[in-house]
């Protein structure tokens, strides 16, 4: 059997979709310093959501669906049942970029405007 799964970091509310043949040992190494590069670094992890499959082709197939969704919100709601109750970080306003400096070209010598009558 493999299953696609979803661990939610306990210590930052991170989200991180996979899929295995054996939960446990996936889950231990998710837990593990320096064993898998983005999990390592922001444990320990829970399984939140995890679905069964025959074939592994099967639980590729849901684990790319659902990391196409991108959206955690949705993800965690419809999959996890999980209320998502992350603090909304608040952006600061970019401040407006200088307009960029323009190269004036010199001319051979200023012509003096001619007087026209209107």
């Amino acid at each position: 059997m493999y299953y696609t799964y979803i661990v939610m970091s306990q210590s930052s509310d991170k989200i991180y979709i996979g899929h295995a043949d054996n939960l446990k040992k996936r889950l231990a190494e998710h837990n593990t310093p320096g064993n898998i590069a983005y999990t390592s670094k922001k444990g320990p992890w829970k399984i939140i959501f995890s679905q069964e499959f025959e074939t592994r082709s099967q639980a590729m197939h849901m684990e790319n669906y659902l990391k196409r969704l991108k959206n955690k919100k949705y993800i965690l709601e419809k999959y996890c049942n999980v209320k998502e109750t992350a603090k909304k970080t608040v952006r600061k306003k970019a401040k407006p970029k200088a307009a960029p400096k323009m190269k004036v070209l010199q001319t051979s010598r200023p012509r003096p405007i001619e007087e026209t009558s209107y």
